[in-house]
């Protein structure tokens, strides 16, 4: 129960209505009620309340990051913990700043295209609403690409690599680590040779890049110690510059001839279909953890992912913190007119 304290929530709830980054301290001899004002304040609101003790930074450091992972649903923290608090604060920054809208979020951009289209869109554009509001939403999503992704002056051509110059320093190794992740690339030994980089230059620009949540590294959801898992494979995490480096980057020639037609029929199409398998994945596990959130499951899911061993590989996995109940599901994408599908069992 929570007694008086009214005028130090106030203040509290006048610098929160501000909409801007601030540090505010709380400060009192113990057992003044700290703690249970914070607590007051941030009731009914989304927030991440983190208590120090006295374990060591590294024991802490996992604990936040759990924290954050549940908050925001971000799985690839599952796989990918904080290196250091430096990462940690450049993360939150991040999701601060300009966190991605989720597909149904981002659906609304796109109300009058397909479910279907919604997921082409999503899966090229990714969440954030700058890229979003590029695409019109009344026009084919092939008039789409062509106007702002196959023109030389067009911001969907341009803003990767004014993204990346901005954020990375020596971005030509960084452009070939990426560009050798989309092509599928996805192991530290077939980075290297694609790249023709040194391995320890290799593992250097992957740490940055996964600390930017540019890169992540996914683990079978089932290892029990992902951080020191060998099984991990690297993913470019953001949408819009998956589909860059898969597409456009190394196509730039066909733009700068003005051969738009032939890029689109022959080097995109044939192909988006399949580049969009792991994003109705991705839209597959969305959903269930809006489920997971409305209590429309059997159980509640404590993590989820991919599963992989040798020849065997499972979409989605999800189970319990006890690991008593789990469930698997298969997604199929494709242009059949009975897909796509998502199937549990």
């Amino acid at each position: 129960m929570f007694f008086n304290r009214q005028n130090e929530l106030k203040r509290l709830e006048e610098r929160y209505k501000e909409k801007k980054a601030q540090l505010l301290i709380v400060y009192g001899r113990r057992r003044v009620g700290k703690t249970e004002l914070l607590k007051e304040f941030a009731r009914d609101k989304r927030n991440l309340y983190f208590l120090a003790d006295l374990s060591s930074a590294k024991e802490q450091l996992q604990e936040m990051t759990e924290r954050v992972r549940v908050l925001t649903q971000d799985t690839s923290l599952q796989d990918n913990p904080f290196a250091n608090w430096r990462a940690l604060f450049a993360y939150l920054h991040r999701l601060a700043q300009r966190e991605p809208l989720k597909f149904y979020e981002a659906g609304a951009f796109f109300e009058a295209f397909s479910f279907e289209d919604r997921i082409r869109a999503y899966g090229i554009l990714g969440g954030m609403p700058a890229y979003l509001l590029q695409f019109d939403p009344h026009a084919a999503l092939t008039q789409n690409l062509s106007n702002t992704f196959l023109q030389t002056d067009s911001f969907l051509n341009n803003e990767a690599r004014f993204l990346l110059l901005e954020e990375l320093k020596e971005p030509r190794n960084y452009f070939s680590i990426l560009k050798a992740i989309a092509a599928g690339k996805n192991r530290t030994n077939d980075i290297m040779l694609t790249s023709g980089l040194d391995r320890g230059v290799v593992v250097k620009y992957l740490d940055v890049l996964q600390n930017l949540r540019i890169v992540k590294r996914e683990i079978p959801v089932t290892e029990p110690q992902p951080e020191k898992s060998r099984k991990g494979i690297y993913l470019i995490q953001d949408r819009y510059l998956k589909f860059w480096f898969r597409f456009i980057m190394p196509n730039q020639s066909y733009i700068e001839e003005d051969r738009q037609d032939f890029l689109l029929k022959q080097r995109i199409l044939p192909f988006l279909d399949q580049y969009l398998g792991d994003v109705f994945e991705h839209v597959c596990m969305e959903f269930l953890k809006r489920w997971n959130r409305a209590g429309k499951l059997p159980f509640e899911i404590d993590r989820m992912g991919r599963y992989w061993k040798g020849e065997t590989e499972i979409d989605i996995v999800a189970f319990d913190a006890k690991r008593e109940h789990a469930l698997a599901a298969e997604r199929k994408w494709s242009t059949k007119k009975s897909e796509p599908m998502c199937s549990t069992a």
